[in-house]
């Protein structure tokens, strides 16, 4: 992502992410459990189905179950408790959106909130940034890739 953008290695990824309007890695991964999640309460097959439904019974917190690190992520998030999911699965449209939607505003605000605790980021405004859109100071080098340095 540095190499594209023409910056030195150095730079922090919480100033490259925020360039790009880019989530991490991480934030993704946790877009997709959730969402395969809700697929699989929302398909009630028995297999998949009763699975999530016992280890969701049986297990505790502190458990390595894929199912207990939904819980984990719900609470995260804010989003509703996956015991609820599995006796009212939402809409896969609207909970697909409502996923997104959190996991972004989440992760736009740490970004924003490393990004001013440090001090080789000062200069870069970040206000305006959006998740999904790159940051203006791409928009204003021209077709010049090394506009933006200077």
């Amino acid at each position: 992502m540095k190499q594209i953008q023409h910056l030195p290695e150095r730079t922090a990824n919480t100033g490259t992410l925020l360039l790009l309007g880019w989530i991490p890695i991480e934030a993704a991964v946790h877009k997709r459990m959730l969402c395969t999640f809700r697929n699989i309460v929302a398909n009630k097959n028995p297999v998949e189905y009763n699975i999530a439904n016992r280890q969701l019974a049986i297990k505790n917190k502190d458990s390595k179950s894929w199912f207990i690190r939904i819980v984990v992520l719900a609470d995260k998030y804010e989003l509703p408790s996956p015991h609820e999911l599995l006796v009212n699965p939402p809409c896969k449209y609207k909970w697909n959106k409502l996923v997104s939607k959190v996991v972004n505003f989440f992760w736009l605000d740490k970004l924003k909130t490393d990004a001013k605790e440090k001090s080789t980021l000062k200069l870069l405004n970040i206000e305006d940034t959006i998740i999904r859109k790159t940051h203006n100071i791409w928009f204003s080098g021209g077709a010049d890739p090394f506009a933006v340095k200077r």
